[in-house]
């Protein structure tokens, strides 16, 4: 029998910690971690054995160092070759129990780390935490034993402490651990996250194939939006990762699943996407996160859950490694990504933040704008992220037009406004579309305009969100019947903001002139939308169209710095985009303008001189009008309407390198050579 005495150890005081080097611009390729296996490790209270094959602890030298013996005795054995903590805050870190064996007795404790408290007992030493005086981060210390004739060991005591540092101002990071194939049975290290966060079991995920699957995750959109569904593809929206690097924060993707790096994301990451094995995707991994190089990490481990639990448990050893962990507020993720499944666990982990259980709502696109809303990243209504964040807040007030909880969602748009949002005289939500928004049949009257009529008639009513900062044209062209168009802020109660009866402004009242109105509308802002019947109309077909002003002059054909007869075509189908009386009293050649079907081109100067933009050679009646300046500061520089005919030009002076903007146009109802027909278009240098 051993007797154990416990000697008091110096009180250690923090090192400073050291800077980062300057972080590169692109990801360095890490192949082999450096680390060795510590198959010994006693780990959350888990048996040899019962871990993921081959896990390795994190930059932890597991071996004890050689003893020098004297006196004949036995060298000291320890029962394993570290002892292993994870503490959560608030969480009791539990204990174990360390057998030692051989040495000259007494064997005693020489020294010990000032948070580990140490308890004799027999022939077994009790070790416990005092969490007390211990850093965030990883603690790797060592346990120090001596035997009767001075014989020592150092046992290697290694603590993952999972608590927030000090600072308020901490600098926010996110590791995100997508595993193919995870279901209800979890693997050690994930299920330690899932338990210590927010978290659902039962998280709805999209009924894809693999490739559509993994879009969604990390483009946080539907099927529909990202465009993926087999290989190859790739994907039609930014996904998470690029936003996050756009707003100033670089990520790093790697996966072992091939067509995630090429084709799919290939040109939406370039080199910040890295794909390989197992030990491939995690060198890459640790070497950033060791060497600084990204905000946002993501392991993409579409391969044997248990292998994926391995690579986590290495990446969460680095994290916590950091000489700069007490200055970051980090976000752990764990998602599953399983063909097949309707619904995968989620959890998202935050030191800090307790743990809880995700609503009913939960889904595997809530990662995306969860991991954006961390780094801080303020979601732009126009990304339409369906999914939510479990540390968002709510709408606080669904009628002030402003984004509360900052989730990208505003007023009536929010899901926590679905109670207190009257949308009860609505026949179609439309989103945040823009074109043609709506085609129909107007059979009831449910909703009347107070500024502009429409009494009786029947009308559809359609709820619109903006989908960019604009002045928008919104029109009821293309409607069977002589219509009314107007609009009420935010829901069926709110208050009447725009009424028209004319969109061309033709003073004739059985002209069937289609209702049409301008608003300002600010991104992220919504409208219920009327398209009425005026007085003594039995309803019929209605359109519902909106353009706004800048986003129609980015979408211009670009006719680069062109000469000649740079375009011919027709117009046939195509939509009013502009307001058809902007010009009117200014336009040459004519009288009142009523424009419609307008094409709209951008053009550069190649050299300072005079031009001549002409529509001769056109079958129909035309009106030409000039734009100069920037899309969101686009201003009429000349117009006309009747110049040879009913063709027009505009001899205009412009600089070498100046963009202009032209929109050929019909002119509305025109008896002579109608409003549709094929168009030239002509640049000569004067």
């Amino acid at each position: 029998m051993h007797r154990w005495l416990l000697l008091a150890g110096a009180v250690l005081m923090p090192a400073c910690l050291p800077d980062f080097p300057e972080r590169p611009q692109v990801p360095r390729s890490v192949t082999d971690d450096g680390i060795p296996d510590d198959q010994g490790l006693e780990d959350e209270g888990l048996p040899p054995g019962d871990g993921p094959p081959g896990r390795d602890a994190g930059p932890v030298d597991a071996r004890p160092p050689e003893p020098d013996v004297v006196g004949g005795c036995d060298v000291i054995r320890p029962s394993v070759p570290a002892v292993r903590f994870r503490l959560w805050p608030g969480d009791d870190a539990g204990e174990r129990t360390l057998t030692i064996a051989g040495g000259c007795p007494p064997v005693v404790v020489a020294a010990a780390p000032p948070w580990l408290v140490v308890d004799p007992g027999g022939d077994a030493l009790t070790l416990k935490l005092s969490p007390a005086g211990l850093p965030p981060g990883r603690s790797n210390e060592g346990l120090t034993l001596q035997d009767a004739l001075g014989n020592t060991l150092t046992v290697p005591v290694v603590v993952d402490h999972f608590a927030s540092g000090p600072s308020p101002a901490r600098e926010p990071k996110a590791l995100v651990i997508a595993v193919g194939g995870l279901q209800r049975d979890i693997p050690p290290t994930l299920a330690y996250l899932l338990d210590h966060g927010a978290q659902a079991l039962d998280a709805a995920q999209p009924t894809l194939q693999r490739p559509g699957l993994w879009a969604g995750l990390l483009t946080g959109v539907e099927a529909g939006r990202h465009g993926v569904d087999a290989e190859p593809a790739r994907v039609r929206v930014p996904s998470f990762p690029r936003r996050a690097r756009d707003a100033g924060h670089p990520a790093l993707v790697a996966t072992q699943y091939a067509p995630l790096a090429q084709p799919m994301l290939a040109e939406d990451l370039g080199e910040a996407i890295v794909a390989g094995d197992s030990a491939a995707t995690r060198g890459a991994l640790l070497g950033a996160l060791q060497a600084n190089q990204a905000d946002l990490f993501i392991l993409a481990g579409d391969q044997t859950v248990g292998v994926t639990d391995g690579d986590a448990d290495v990446l969460l050893g680095a994290v916590l490694s950091r000489p700069t962990y007490a200055q970051e507020d980090w976000l752990f993720v764990v998602v599953g990504v399983t063909p097949g499944q309707p619904t995968v666990p989620l959890g998202f982990a935050r030191p800090g933040s307790p743990p809880a259980g995700l609503g009913p709502r939960a889904s595997a696109l809530d990662v995306a704008p969860t991991v954006l809303r961390h780094l801080k990243i303020d979601l732009e209504p126009g990304w339409q992220l369906p999914g939510d964040s479990p540390f968002g807040g709510t709408e606080a007030d669904c009628a002030d037009r402003l984004d509360d909880d900052g989730d990208g969602r505003i007023d009536c748009r929010d899901a926590d406004c679905a109670d207190r949002c009257n949308l009860s005289c609505v026949d179609l939500d439309v989103g945040m579309a823009s074109g043609v928004l709506a085609r129909g049949l107007a059979s009831q009257n449910r909703f009347s305009g107070e500024a502009c009529g429409g009494g009786d008639a029947p009308e559809v009513t359609v709820f619109w969100t903006a989908p960019s900062t604009d002045e928008w044209l919104i029109h009821a062209d293309g409607t069977t019947f002589n219509s009314i168009l107007y609009a009420a802020a935010g829901d069926c109660d709110g208050e009447e903001i725009a009424c028209e009866t004319s969109l061309y402004g033709r003073p004739e009242f059985f002209d069937r002139d289609p209702g049409g109105v301008r608003l300002q509308a600010r991104e992220g802002r919504s409208a219920v939308l009327v398209v009425d019947g005026q007085l003594f109309t039995n309803g019929g077909e209605i359109q519902l169209s909106a353009y706004g002003r800048a986003a129609e002059c980015r979408l211009a054909t670009d006719l680069g710095q062109g000469l000649g007869v740079v375009s011919r075509g027709s117009n046939m189908g195509t939509p009013t985009r502009l307001p058809p009386r902007e010009g009117d009293g200014a336009c040459t050649g004519g009288g009142t303008i009523y424009a419609t079907g307008d094409l709209l081109f951008r053009w550069t100067a190649p050299e300072n001189g005079t031009y001549r933009f002409s529509t001769a050679g056109s079958s129909f009646d035309t009106i030409l009008r000039l734009y100069g300046g920037r899309c969101d500061t686009l201003a009429l520089l000349a117009c006309n309407d009747d110049a040879v005919g009913v063709t027009s030009s505009i001899d205009a002076n412009v600089a070498a390198g100046t963009v202009v903007m032209i929109a050929v146009s019909g002119y509305w109802q025109s008896g002579n050579g109608g409003d549709r027909g094929d168009y030239q278009l002509s640049i000569e240098r004067r």
